[in-house]
């Protein structure tokens, strides 16, 4: 082997990484936001990020550099993907190449897409949600709404301060979360009482939160479904709708959705890493995927 290959998947809240040849993910959690609601919000802070990583990562003090594969938001827009391919290229890759995310999670979910069928993929990420109808490698229709993990947490942050008066971490919201999305949709009927840091919150006073956060993911699914061609529409409820990012694992939401939108919804196996995955199989498959892949750049 030449070089190092590396699959890169660009969050807001971290970064996952998989050296080709090698099993173990490499999570990298970020104190600095490079990526702000699916826009290169700060290019000084995503190049040293970049720049420390694959020099740790790729083995830049050799000869041969590598080849590197970055999963980026379906929604990000050109003028922000010439600058994160420059960004990625003055660390010294030797190729780089950028894959929307919602295909990398259909890849990494193992999900045939070589086939006329249809699939609906949603990455509900921590600051954006993406729903993508795929067919043949490609997107056939995309939407996204500037709603994740983040604006859940603020909203419940938001209704504990106002009725009771005290603020609460984000770690302790997400006991909180889990609590209201375990009462499996019953929000506004649980009794269920959450101790946290000491103070008594009651399940049911998160209601109006949480099912603001599912109806806005319901309806962007429903967008997309709803303007996908007819034969692959049908195709997208026999088989049903994939979750994945780390939004999709509250828990309960796949069988809320289900319920709302009428058709079977799952979340992705290791939903959190399916995109890195995805970036993984195709840094191993350049040749065949530059060729078949328009969103491999």
């Amino acid at each position: 082997m030449l070089g190092k290959k590396l699959a890169i998947d660009l969050g807001t809240d971290g970064v996952r990484i998989i050296v080709s040849g090698e099993r173990e993910i490499v999570e990298d959690r970020l104190l600095v936001r490079p990526l702000l609601r699916n826009r290169i919000a700060d290019a000084t802070a995503l190049e040293t990020l970049l720049r420390r990583l694959v020099s740790h990562l790729g083995g830049l003090r050799l000869v041969f550099k590598p080849e590197i594969v970055t999963v980026v938001p379906q929604s990000l827009n050109a003028t922000d993907r010439r600058l994160l391919l420059d960004l990625i290229a003055a660390t010294g890759a030797r190729a780089t190449y950028l894959l929307d995310a919602p295909l990398a999670m259909a890849m990494g979910a193992g999900i045939s897409l070589g086939v006329p069928s249809g699939h609906l993929v949603v990455d509900i990420g921590a600051q954006m949600s993406e729903a993508v109808a795929l067919s043949l490698e490609a997107s056939v229709v995309a939407d996204a709404i500037p709603r994740g993990g983040d604006d859940l947490v603020a909203a419940i942050q938001h209704t504990v301060a106002g009725r009771y008066g005290v603020g609460v971490t984000a770690p302790a919201v997400a006991e909180l979360v889990q609590a209201a999305a375990t009462a499996g949709g019953e929000w506004h009927g649980s009794t269920e009482i959450v101790l946290v840091e000491g103070e008594p919150i009651a399940v049911a006073d998160l209601s109006d939160a949480v099912e603001e956060h599912v109806a806005a993911i319901a309806g962007l699914i429903r967008t997309v479904f709803e303007e996908t061609p007819g034969g692959l529409a049908q195709d997208i409820r026999n088989e049903g709708v994939l979750l994945a990012g780390g939004g999709a694992l509250l828990t309960g939401l796949a069988g809320r959705l289900s319920h709302d939108l009428g058709m079977a919804v799952r979340v992705a196996p290791d939903a959190r890493w399916c995109a890195v995955r995805g970036a993984a199989v195709a840094v191993e498959n350049l040749a065949m995927f530059r060729r078949k892949v328009p969103q491999l750049h």
